[in-house]
């Protein structure tokens, strides 16, 4: 489905079109098979059963260098968008005396 683009969506019907050169993908696309993998996948994301139609024709092709996100501000958008907390590893609680943990007590010496 890489090699493809989604080209026109109405009526429950979405419609990918393959390039001139990709009839062999689009043949695997139409696989019955194929095609529950990528209806499931749709469903799943969209909550909608969409019919799918194939065909081959002219994709436009996507403008400029794709967006890479550094783990920075990857982490910043999930902080923004889902209100989440950056954990540090020195804030997690190392057992000590002052934990509730239990220290452990060495077994009486043997008796003679």
């Amino acid at each position: 489905m890489a090699a493809s683009r989604p080209v026109a969506l109405g009526g429950g019907r979405l419609t990918v079109a393959f390039g001139p050169g990709a009839a062999f993908l689009r043949r695997q696309a139409e696989d019955p098979a194929n095609r529950v993998i990528v209806a499931e996948a749709l469903r799943s994301l969209t909550g909608e059963d969409l019919q799918l139609s194939y065909e081959l024709r002219e994709t436009p092709t996507p403008t400029g260098d794709p967006v890479v996100s550094s783990e920075e501000d990857v982490i910043a958008r999930l902080k923004a968008e889902l209100g989440a907390e950056e954990l540090s590893v020195e804030a997690e609680p190392q057992p000590g005396p002052s934990s509730s943990v239990p220290s452990p007590v060495a077994p009486p010496p043997p008796e003679d």
